[in-house]
This record gives structure tokens, sequence and C-alpha cells, in this order.
């Protein structure tokens, strides 16, 4: 009666094991699939710094890019050449929403001055990855100002 029992309860498990296994490969088809990781997208933002007053080219000034809603950089800096041209590439988190950052040299006496400008990703074919949403390019031009003169009105 024993070696009945043994058996019995042997044959149930392979029984089980086998309708779980049946069930696990059931619950799973073609096209689920498990994705780890975080869309990424690459820009390319590019133009001219000049001043206002005269339209001189402004060299050595600093260009970033930084995200709208927040205050950390999206992109290290980059110089404006001697022709006050730049031109910055970045893979990152796709925003649709930048802004523009450009910093003169403190002895040009020209003011910083930023723009928003909206990122419209398009498929490029160049890299193929689920998580790619493709590349973006835009033009941003800068016009500083001179600084404004510090008031020393006291009364």
């Amino acid at each position: 009666m024993k070696r009945l029992s043994i058996k019995v309860s042997s044959l149930l498990g392979r029984v089980s094991a086998l309708g779980l296994a049946i069930l696990g490969f059931a619950a799973c088809s073609e096209e689920q699939y498990d994705m780890y990781g975080c869309p990424t997208g690459t820009f390319e933002i590019k133009g001219a710094v000049t001043a206002e007053s005269d339209g001189a080219s402004v060299a050595g000034a600093s260009i970033v890019v930084k995200p709208t809603d927040a205050a950390h950089e999206l992109s290290n800096p980059v110089l404006t050449d001697s022709k006050g041209n730049y031109i910055l590439d970045q893979e990152t988190n796709p925003y649709d929403k930048v802004r523009v950052v450009c910093t003169p040299a403190e002895e040009s006496g020209l003011a910083a001055d930023s723009a928003d400008v909206e990122l419209k990703y398009l498929k490029d074919g160049k890299k193929h990855s689920e998580w790619y949403v493709g590349h973006a390019e835009s033009t941003v031009n800068f016009k500083l100002k001179a600084k404004a003169e510090p008031d020393n009105d006291t009364e």
C-alpha cells in the first residue's frame, strides 16, 4: 500500500510539473518581450552668435543646452569659433523642448541670452533600436545686446 502511494504521488508530481510547464509556455507569445532602458535620441543645434550693435562675430561664447523644465545641462558647453559659429551634437533622452543658452566671455561687454527650441525627432535609419526615437536638427542664431550699465545714482 505504501509503495502504491509513493508511485501515485510521484506520478501526480510529474503530471503537475508538466501541466505548469505547458501553462508557462502558453502564457508566452511571440509579441511579448521585455525591454529595459530609456528612449534616446540625437540632436544637432547649430547657429551663429553676433553682436546686435554692429553685427560683429562673437568668438568664445559658451553654448549649452538644458531642458526647459530643469536646471541640469543636457550637453557639455561648446565655444563659438572665430566667426561666431557653433555646432552642438548630443545623444540624450528625447526632450520635445529645450533651452539653448549663450553666455559670452565677460570681457566682451555683451549680455547672455537664451532661446527655447522645439525638437522634432525623425527616424534616420542610422540606428536600429526600439528605444531610439530619431534625430532632430535646429538652427539658433543669437544677436547679443550690450550689458546694461549699472545704475550708480545714489541720493
